[in-house]
């Protein structure tokens, strides 16, 4: 009954049904002399099959016997993919990160609560860290359960070795068993169109009700130009949270915390020097406190300005070169434009304004730190779809207009 209905469902000849019956006929007890904890066992093994009627293989053959074993994956015969060194006892929580503390905190308490999760903010602010600590918690917390951290990078060299080798099925059975799926850097998933398709169906298989998937990218699924449109469809109805830019009591207090990690002890005036080179980049900021703990061992001196600014540029200086203030970027564009900063946080709507207001979500965008919601506080309360749009038609313009391109760098310079 139930069994062929699931093969069938799985897509699994009648015949392999047969061959597996006859064995088990000579191999297991009857149903009827069956104990009360096999038959828990069998009820167990029904709920791993997947529903998806997709790719059904035209003849019959062992290997869909021992593609058939394979829905019975153990969680230890899982490569989770998980760094143990990142845990939620060595990540930092400030006012930065603290609304997306909030839903880690939600997670960890009811999984699949909300799923999925999409986490977004600009390169070094911590979501990577976010999700393997997740993953640490779930793996001590829920042993018996599937899990899997990954990158789209390494989800493509998997899926193309197992068509390379034939096993592609067992690849797909693997990924549609999981419980917990993290995904890392999911817009690396553009331009690679048949992984992309091949993970939209692996989605749809377990994106269901007690599993918990999150998903983190440098950017808003809308911004995902080039992503398969089904699954950017997707990605946008997930729970949206982003990360805030660093302020300065963030980075005050990342540095202590990385400082302390290494036992290095700065004078004040060394340590309010970094602070004010500082990067919004907490990895840049773990780069500097482990600089300095190897210089300390090494040469056993105090630590000076000097010092910095000349062995530790490249981490607070180099990066920082295009990075620009938003009030300059204001009072930049309102010079050219010769109209009133205020009126720029303002509804005021005239064909000017609305124009030269474009430009500076473009320039705030591409040229601070500022994330989305930033931006929007920043000019009054703008959405996150009128920020993009006035990004992607300025963006868009810049190729075609030598005018604007001479624009942007008076405003940049």
């Amino acid at each position: 009954g139930w069994i062929q209905s699931a093969l069938e469902e799985q897509g699994f000849s009648s015949s392999t049904y047969e061959i597996l019956i006859s064995s088990s006929l000579a191999e297991k007890p009857s149903a009827g002399e069956l104990s009360a904890g096999e038959k828990s066992k069998n009820i167990q093994n029904k709920t791993n099959f997947d529903s998806r009627q997709e790719e059904k293989p035209t003849k019959n053959s062992s290997s869909e016997i021992s593609n058939f074993s394979k829905i019975g994956i153990s969680p230890s015969e899982f490569n989770h993919g998980i760094k143990p060194e990142l845990t939620l006892d060595n990540y930092v929580f400030s006012d930065f990160n603290k609304i997306v503390s909030a839903f880690a905190q939600k997670v960890k308490e009811q999984l699949g609560k909300i799923s999925p999760l999409y986490i977004y903010s600009k390169v070094g602010l911590g979501k990577t860290h976010l999700i393997h600590a997740l993953g640490n918690y779930y793996l001590k917390q829920f042993p018996f359960l599937k899990i899997k951290c990954i990158n789209p990078n390494d989800f493509v060299g998997e899926f193309t070795k197992s068509l390379a080798e034939k096993r592609d099925r067992q690849f797909r059975l693997k990924y549609r068993s999981l419980d917990i799926l993290l995904l890392d850097d999911i817009q690396f998933f553009i331009g690679k169109d048949k992984s992309c398709v091949e993970f939209f169906h692996i989605f749809n298989q377990i994106y269901s009700p007690g599993k918990q998937i999150i998903f983190c990218s440098d950017r808003l699924p809308e911004e995902l130009g080039g992503l398969d449109d089904r699954l950017k469809s997707r990605l946008s109805s997930s729970a949206i949270v982003g990360i805030e830019s660093l302020s300065k009591i963030d980075k005050e207090k990342l540095l202590n915390y990385y400082l302390n990690e290494n036992d290095i002890n700065l004078g004040k005036q060394v340590f309010d020097f970094i602070i004010d080179h500082l990067p919004s980049d907490i990895r840049k900021i773990v780069g500097i406190a482990n600089t300095l703990s190897v210089y300390q061992d090494i040469y056993d001196k105090e630590i000076t300005t000097e010092f910095c600014r000349e062995h530790l540029k490249q981490l607070m200086f180099k990066s920082e070169n295009n990075i620009a203030s938003p009030e300059k970027l204001l009072l930049a564009i309102a010079n050219a434009s010769k109209i009133p900063m205020n009126d720029f946080k303002t509804p005021k709507r005239s064909k000017s304004l609305s124009y030269y207001r474009q430009v500076l979500m473009y320039a705030l965008r591409n040229h601070t730190h500022l994330s989305l919601p930033e931006i929007g506080r920043f000019l009054g309360g703008k959405t996150n779809s009128t920020i993009l749009f006035g990004v992607n038609k300025i963006a868009k313009e810049l190729k075609s207009s030598h005018q604007l391109q001479i624009l942007m760098d008076e405003i940049l310079t």
